[in-house]
């Protein structure tokens, strides 16, 4: 691997990095509170290389993350992830 492109490749894996614990904090900072359980649980996973890219994640561990998200049939959705993650991938991009 050249010069450039490692330096390139660690630029890349730094700014997703980056985005994902903003989109962490965002998620975080917007999640519905009321034992601080679901905050808590989210997190930032480091960017890693996969195939002929790189990924970063946000994940919320909270075994009832998915419903406060994506709701129930007796309630109403709460997302606190996917406006995150939309929100990060837009500054991701003007960065780059």
């Amino acid at each position: 691997m050249s010069d450039y492109r490692a330096r390139l490749c660690l630029a890349i894996l730094t700014a997703l990095d980056e985005t994902a614990r903003v989109a962490a904090q965002m998620a975080a900072d917007s999640a519905p509170v009321v034992t601080g359980r679901l905050r808590r649980s989210v997190s930032a996973v480091p960017a890693v290389w996969e195939g002929k890219g790189a990924a970063a994640c946000v994940e919320a561990r909270c075994p009832y993350a998915a419903y406060v998200e994506l709701g129930t049939s007796i309630a109403r959705p709460h997302p606190f992830l996917r406006p995150a993650a939309l929100d990060a991938a837009r500054r991701f991009r003007i960065t780059l």
